[in-house]
């Protein structure tokens, strides 16, 4: 019995060395994770930090792009028309061989939508008809008309000579009441933007109905000689003396102007136009 002491003593020995040890081995080891942890220090010298200057001028804007169209030779004088047909009478016909203010007196002209950057004027080149285009802007041109000084109630036609300087496409116009209201005939060059080879179309309220369409026709930068007819809500298209569109109107036309359209993304020259009454 008197052994239990001294087993107790030995056992307090052995444990307060263990704490000792113990004590020695953390106080060695805590410096070195605290230096695996501590965070490096980011070098911020000035010369290497970039300045902002509140204020500074914008930088030039690069020059707007501009349209160049191709230089192209002036056409020669548009053939002469045929004959009447035995039941037709003239009722006008524009030449556009004397002065501007003589040729397009009496002549209205208009845009189908504006243009934000403008239009230039029609004008009297080379004696025909110049529809106006736009080369100052990127801008979606919009069509363009010309309407005649006289007009055309009943069964007739607006025949004439018609010629595309460029790629776009033009034609003629009947039953016009506005820029709303008309039916149109026209043909494009294969690369025109919009409306290439035949479309026939009738217009009522500003809503664009195709009456017939080809737009595989192809046509050249010549002049062709172009007629567009109305016999009662039959409208038909010919083009160089063949029938190409021919289209029945749901509505009758609610006008009687007549004259030229065109888109103005390119040139059209319009000439020895002759309006016909069927007798």
């Amino acid at each position: 019995m008197k052994r239990y002491p001294l087993f107790i003593a030995a056992g307090l020995v052995v444990t307060l060395l263990l704490v000792v040890v113990s004590g020695q081995a953390f106080s060695e080891r805590s410096p070195q994770v605290a230096e695996q942890v501590a965070p490096t220090a980011i070098d911020r010298s000035p010369s290497e930090m970039s300045t902002i200057i509140i204020g500074s001028p914008m930088p030039d804007p690069p020059p707007f792009p501009t349209v160049e169209f191709p230089a192209v030779e002036p056409l020669p004088a548009a053939p002469e028309l045929d004959p009447i047909l035995a039941n037709e009478q003239e009722v006008a016909r524009y030449t556009f061989d004397g002065s501007d203010l003589d040729d397009l007196s009496g002549w209205r002209f208009g845009q189908i939508q504006p243009d934000p950057a403008g239009v230039v004027a029609w004008s009297v080149w080379n004696g025909a008809l110049s529809s106006p285009y736009n080369d100052l802007s990127m801008y979606p041109l919009n069509d363009v008309l010309a309407i005649a000084p006289d007009a055309l109630a009943g069964n007739g036609a607006l025949e004439g000579q018609v010629a595309l300087d460029y790629n776009t496409h033009a034609g003629f116009l009947l039953g016009y009441a506005d820029d709303q209201n008309y039916v149109v005939g026209m043909f494009g060059s294969a690369n025109a933007p919009r409306f290439p080879g035949i479309t026939l179309m009738h217009v009522v309220a500003g809503q664009a109905t195709v009456l017939a369409s080809e737009p595989e026709f192809k046509v050249d930068n010549d002049w062709h000689t172009l007629r567009l007819a109305v016999v009662g809500t039959t409208i038909t298209m010919t083009l160089d003396g063949s029938p190409v569109a021919t289209g029945t109107l749901a509505t009758p036309l609610l006008g009687t102007g007549v004259g030229a359209y065109a888109g103005s993304d390119g040139g059209a020259l319009f000439d020895n136009l002759r309006l016909v009454q069927q007798q």
